[in-house]
């Protein structure tokens, strides 16, 4: 007879006071789950409901017992823009949950965290860690190898269907492999099991379909839960000689990457095979698939013959001039061109799209909160990444430029730009003005 898992430990219990503090944080503007009820009905609800449902949440984790009403999400569909939307492939399904049930999960969420840590390299979805953080990691990791006279070879694995492929035994199987408590170990076990989903078309909803694997869409634990289920992901660790070094493993979320340096580049290309070698066997353990042709390689450096093919599961990964990490477009050279001329085209874009709207007669206020949302936004996305590709001419004028910070060097490093800007300074009767011209014609030697 099997027994009983050991009680959860009683500082483990949610209170009403911290149950307080997550319901007055949910978002405002949700659309309700399948129940209807909606995160402004919860924000306002008084203290005693606040109590009764508090009581309810620490139910569940004392018993284990997920109620089968709140597995069942809602699914709803949304076109793919400039595809048809008669195909099932081109069509953006969108899971919406109860979000009381969204309320427990952000409470068990903070129980987890105290025993489950990812790995140093996960970034995606862990509190002091962003996209920003993790391409100052990657890009400092490419710039300082190429200051050594270093070839880098960069693999970015495109996981096909990552969270919905995470199989529950396996997850369950590595929970237990954790310092996590039992208890709480049978709660996410019994979250995950027997769930269901419905469609709704026009206010019309389908029979209920069982989920058989994945983490739930629209759940807060499913990062967490993904992080574990793939924290094992192979590298060449215990592989290796003395001499030899690891290869640089990047992970944000289901985003992927292997990075692997050597004076010669077909060396690190070796490397990265080495890597690739040691990948099938793991998928086919846990289940999970890579897209192949999806899958992007990357060789920085001035060589211009590139190395043997590299090849995954018998399939060629092509070599790419560039290859985009997290949003943001990386080249051979590492001069961050096609980024900035990215951002300069999608910010046109969204500028004359907005352009009826932003002459309107609507408040200030309001065309400043629409240029922040839509413009500043996608100029800003990532840009303490791009201070260390900064040109070098740009960091020598910055300090002695007069004026407010507004007149501050852009980031392209076109010549043409940088004499504009400096003509724009210093004018051509000032003191300085030979000085800062002896210096450009310098620079360009």
């Amino acid at each position: 007879m099997a027994t009983a898992p050991p009680p959860l430990p009683g500082d483990l219990f949610i209170t009403p006071t911290a149950l307080h503090k997550i319901v007055i944080r949910l978002p405002k503007k949700k659309a309700p789950g399948p129940d209807g009820v909606s995160t402004a009905a919860l924000r306002h609800l008084p203290r005693r409901a606040i109590v009764a449902m508090n009581r309810v949440f620490n139910g569940i984790l004392r018993t284990g017992h997920f109620p089968e009403e709140w597995k069942r999400g809602k699914i709803i569909t949304l076109p793919k823009a400039g595809k048809d939307s008669r195909k099932p492939e081109n069509i953006r399904p969108i899971t919406l949950l109860s979000h009381i049930v969204k309320t427990f999960e952000r409470a068990l969420l903070t129980k987890l965290r105290l025993f489950l840590t990812p790995r140093q390299e996960q970034y995606g979805f862990r509190e002091g860690h962003s996209t920003t953080l993790q391409l100052i990691r990657v890009l400092h990791y490419l710039a300082s190898e190429g200051n050594c006279e270093t070839y880098t070879v960069a693999v970015l694995l495109d996981m096909e269907k990552a969270f919905d492929r995470v199989w529950h035994d396996d997850l369950i199987y590595k929970l237990m492999d954790t310092s996590l408590p039992p208890a709480l170990t049978r709660v996410v076990a019994n979250f995950l099991q027997r769930r269901s989903f419905c469609v709704a078309v026009d206010d019309v909803l389908s029979a209920p379909r069982p989920i058989r694997a994945g983490v739930p869409q629209g759940s807060c634990l499913s990062p967490e839960l993904y992080a574990v289920y793939t924290d094992d992901i192979p590298t060449l660790h215990g592989h290796l000689e003395d001499w030899e070094d690891d290869v640089m493993l990047a992970l944000y979320a289901d985003d992927s990457g292997y990075f692997a340096s050597s004076r010669r580049a077909d060396l690190a290309t070796k490397r990265i095979q080495r890597v690739l070698d040691l990948l099938p066997e793991w998928l086919d353990k846990w289940r999970m698939a890579v897209n192949v042709s999806k899958t992007a390689a990357l060789l920085t450096g001035s060589q211009r013959n590139m190395p043997d093919q590299l090849r995954l599961r018998g399939q060629a990964v092509e070599w790419n001039t560039r290859v985009r990490y997290l949003g943001v477009h990386i080249d051979r050279s590492l001069r961050m061109v096609p980024q900035i001329d990215h951002v300069i085209q999608t910010s046109r874009a969204a500028h004359a799209k907005l352009r009826p709207i932003l002459a309107s007669r609507l408040p200030i206020r309001t065309k400043v909160a629409i240029y922040n949302c839509y413009i500043r936004s996608r100029l800003t996305y990532a840009a303490p990444t791009l201070h260390g590709f900064v040109c070098p001419l740009l960091r020598i004028a910055a300090p002695a430029s007069p004026g407010p910070a507004k007149h501050s060097a852009p980031l392209d490093c076109g010549g043409r730009v940088v004499r504009q800007k400096r003509r724009h300074r210093q004018r051509p009767g000032s003191r300085n003005y030979r000085g800062v011209r002896q210096n450009v014609d310098a620079t360009r030697l």
